[in-house]
This record gives C-alpha cells, sequence and structure tokens, in this order.
C-alpha cells in the first residue's frame, strides 16, 4: 500500500479470487473493479487540476495528453443504479475517446454536483480557458500508466468486496 493506494499486482489477486466464485459474486466483483478504475482516472484529472489556479484548460489539457494515455483499460459501461452513475460516464466516454477537454469539463462538473449536495462551493471552476482552483495541492501529479491500471483509490470498496467473495465462497464450499 503506497498513500492510501493499493498497487502492484493487487489487482490480479483480487482477479484470482473473482475467478473461483460463482457467477454472481463474478459480477459483483467485476462491477466494484469496472468503477474503480474510472474513479482511479477520474482523480487523476481531478486532483491535478488542483495544483492548476489561473492556468489555462487548454494547458492543462497538453500536460495531460502528453503523458499519451491508454484508456482501453477503462470499462465500456458502469453498472445501473449506481451514485452519480451518469457523470462517471460522461467522464469515462470522454477518456476513452482521448477527449481530455471534455473529460476535464467533466470532473469539473461532477465535483461542482458532489459538493452542492454536500451544502459546499466546487473545489475547481473555470471560466472561458482559465481555472479558478479554491481548494489547492501543490503536490498532485499525473499518474502513470501503470498506476491507472493497478491503483485503488476507494479501498473501502475493498471491505464490501471481500464480504461478498468471503460469503460466496462460504456458500458455494458449504
Amino acid at each position: 500500500m503506497r498513500a492510501g493506494k493499493l498497487t502492484g499486482k493487487f489487482s490480479q489477486n483480487l482477479n484470482q479470487v473473482q475467478s473461483v466464485g460463482s457467477p454472481e459474486l463474478q459480477k459483483c466483483l467485476e462491477e466494484i473493479q469496472r468503477v474503480e478504475r474510472v474513479l482511479v482516472a477520474a482523480n487523476n484529472v481531478f486532483y491535478y487540476l488542483l495544483t492548476q489556479d489561473h492556468r489555462p484548460v487548454s494547458s492543462v489539457v497538453e500536460q495531460i495528453e502528453s503523458q499519451a494515455y491508454d484508456y482501453e483499460h477503462l470499462p465500456e459501461t458502469l453498472p445501473q443504479g449506481m451514485t452519480r452513475r451518469s457523470s462517471l460516464c460522461e467522464i469515462n466516454d470522454n477518456l476513452r475517446a482521448r477527449n481530455h477537454w471534455g473529460a476535464v469539463s467533466a470532473v469539473i462538473k461532477l465535483n461542482a454536483e458532489v459538493m452542492k449536495a454536500r451544502g459546499g462551493a466546487p473545489w475547481v471552476t473555470y471560466d472561458g480557458d482559465i481555472l479558478n482552483v479554491k481548494v489547492k495541492s501543490e503536490t498532485a501529479v499525473l499518474r502513470s500508466r501503470e498506476a491507472l491500471l493497478d491503483d485503488w483509490d476507494y479501498d473501502y470498496f475493498l471491505g464490501s468486496y471481500f464480504r461478498i467473495a468471503k460469503a460466496n465462497l462460504e456458500e458455494r464450499n458449504g
């Protein structure tokens, strides 16, 4: 684990757990992994934005594009019924299409929605082409391509993941 992120071969271990489960278990666990991949990619953009106060969005998009990310690992669809599905699908679809301007815009829009629901102000907005960051970060950097494949940002999903896996495997094995 690194700074709250699960890395390395962890996803392969999860795939092994998933592979021995029932079809229902496999579906649940696979959905958790699909959502996490999108969240990691969205967070990569969002936290980088927090370091870019008063910078042109076009410059930020150029920086993201210079990473030559391959988003083939992102899912074609996200599970029905999940919270903020529409917003996450918009981010996912833009990243898969390598439309980084659209992804940046969708990430900013999602942050505004989340913060409004919490009664707060968005952390980052843009006026024309200029970013206005209200909650700044000085340490966030764009992740490596490998990190987008393997990192887990929301390790609280893992408790659910393992409870579901354990219950299904115990039921199956008697």
